[in-house]
């Protein structure tokens, strides 16, 4: 437990730089899903509009900002995969179950720098169980794909009761649309595609709990659709034509729950207390 609280204590300074790079832009809750919907999950009132805006935020440079500022304007990790900067400075969510995440950190060995390492760890956790998986390798520069074995930890009560041994065969793809997102094959529950949490629609309402001031400003259609884009992070299908239709067009949407078997109990504990507090702004 040490060594990865270490490494990740470590891997937070390295994602400072990552960050300053290239990151998702400011979001907040309703921006990507601008809409007029009705309040019931599977009716549509009026026609969807998917353009999306975001606030451009200041920032001020702190001592950290000013160090990674000045050091060597390439990172050894995402020149060997041909990867974009976000892939170290964001999570990556799996399509279809947005509960389970992946976290890519620099790993470098004793006495060489994060800028120069060619070291990685894969640090997969699913928000709804004290289970996590960690994969730890060498990459090769221009070599995409990997063999590996994930280590699966699983905890009761933070105390860890069992670790076994997956293996797994890990790529990493980058394009213009999506960035970088990262094809895991593995039996269990990390298998599947990663996309960058940049490519998600509302990931904020995942990620952290919301107060009512900030939902408050949007309209009894958009809460609708927030909380319809929360059940599709999780594969959700809809009983409309038209949900389901925009729901499509998401790179990460993997529709695999039929409307009737959906429970939120495939939420998170964020994402229910968020669902909560969108109910509360629709009326009955």
């Amino acid at each position: 437990m040490k060594k990865l609280v270490f490494r990740a204590g470590l891997a937070a300074m390295a994602l400072i730089f990552a960050g300053l790079l290239a990151g998702c832009a400011g979001q907040r809750p309703g921006r990507e899903t601008e809409t007029e919907y009705s309040s019931d999950p599977d009716m549509e009132q009026g026609k969807m509009d998917e353009t999306g805006e975001t606030d451009e935020a200041g920032s001020e440079e702190s001592a950290h900002d000013e160090l990674f500022l000045n050091a060597p304007a390439s990172v050894r990790v995402l020149e060997d995969l041909g990867a974009k900067s976000s892939l170290l400075s964001v999570p990556l969510y799996l399509a279809g179950d947005s509960a389970i995440s992946c976290m890519v950190y620099i790993d470098p060995d004793e006495g060489e720098s994060f800028m120069d390492s060619h070291g990685i760890q894969l640090f997969f956790s699913d928000d709804r169980e004290d289970d996590s998986a960690v994969s730890e390798f060498v990459l090769e520069p221009g070599k995409d794909s990997y063999e590996l074995v994930i280590n699966v930890r699983q905890y009761a009560d933070g105390v860890l009761e069992r670790e076994t041994e997956k293996t797994a065969r890990v790529a990493f793809i980058t394009d213009e649309q999506a960035g970088t997102r990262i094809e895991v094959e593995s039996e269990g529950a990390y298998g599947g595609t990663y996309y960058s949490s940049c490519n998600y629609e509302e990931i904020g309402l995942s990620e952290r709990y919301y107060t009512r001031a900030e939902l408050s400003w949007l309209p009894t259609e958009n809460l609708s659709l927030l909380r319809n884009t929360i059940y599709a992070h999780h594969g959700r299908k809809f009983k409309t034509d038209s949900l389901n239709e925009y729901f499509r067009k998401k790179i990460w949407y993997r529709g695999r729950i039929e409307p009737e078997a959906f429970t939120e109990e495939l939420l998170t504990d964020t994402e229910r207390a968020n669902v909560r507090l969108i109910r509360v702004g629709i009326p009955i």
